[in-house]
């Protein structure tokens, strides 16, 4: 739901990178098909279907190695160095988490990004197109760039909103509520999103011509020709404000669920007691 919601800005963010954003043609990395003809506000929402499949199936698989890293970290790492923050055990589990869900959402991103740029129809000819172009192996373009980017944001962004809650925690004394934890996901989001900007540009230019397998030099010589260092940062306001809400949904659930989750052993260890 969070990502239909931010669809239209993810693909503002997305043309502008790609050099689509207000025309009715295509840039000179979007020139592997004929236009789409799809104009208007509803170019917005090019390839929402597939960003809301996708979105969740990313976040669930990144959840799990998210969950296990956490488990694993308090049981072995915990123990030998009590005086570990929690923002640290977060910072790790983060970008462990962020590294493994890669291999997931970067297929996944490939054909929804050429999508949105208006380079495919829809996510379907996306990936057979790519795929027959430049094999299974053009779905991973962008690999590189998606690694470096998601690994410091999501370590950030769970250090960020770690350290935020204990910092509440000592001033409030009491947990925070759920209108407490959108907040500062939120705030945690934005932060994460405009550091890593520069690298959000360089995926985007890179699959948005996956099928013409691009190098990650190639695509950073594609921006800085566009504008210089500061073409780098095109999409960033879109991109934080996007980031922003999709952490706070994100963040929000994952304490609903924690906390649901601790109510229910709670129950079952008075039961068995």
């Amino acid at each position: 739901a969070s990502q239909s919601t931010i669809h239209p800005l993810d693909t503002m963010k997305v043309q502008m990178q790609a050099g689509t954003f207000g025309s009715a043609g295509l840039s000179k990395i979007g020139s592997l098909v004929p236009p789409t003809g799809i104009g208007g506000v509803a170019s917005l929402y090019r390839g929402v279907v597939g960003a809301a499949s996708g979105a969740g199936i990313a976040i669930g698989a990144y959840f799990a190695i998210y969950s296990s890293t956490t488990k694993l970290l308090d049981l072995h790492v915990k123990p030998r160095f009590k005086n570990i923050p929690p923002g640290a055990i977060a910072f790790t589990a983060g970008a462990i988490a962020a590294a493994g869900g890669s291999f997931v959402k970067v297929p996944l991103a490939v054909c929804i990004r050429s999508v949105q740029a208006g380079v495919y129809k829809n996510v379907a000819v996306a990936a057979k197109s790519i795929t027959s172009r430049a094999g299974a192996r053009g779905l991973f373009t962008g690999f590189l760039p998606t690694l470096l980017e998601d690994v410091p944001d999501m370590a950030v962004k769970f250090a960020c909103y770690e350290s935020l809650k204990q910092f509440h925690s000592k001033v409030t004394k009491r947990r925070t509520n759920t209108e407490e934890d959108f907040m500062i996901g939120m705030f945690s989001g934005a932060v994460s999103a405009g550091a890593t900007t520069p690298l959000d540009c360089i995926k985007t230019r890179m699959m948005c011509s996956a099928a013409s397998s691009p190098s990650l030099q190639v695509a950073c010589r594609s921006i800085w020709a566009d504008g210089g260092a500061r073409a780098f940062f095109t999409g960033m306001g879109p991109r934080a404000v996007s980031n922003g809400i999709n952490t706070a949904v994100f963040f929000a659930f994952y304490e609903a669920i924690q906390k649901m989750m601790n109510k229910q052993n709670k129950q079952l260890e008075a039961a068995s007691s």
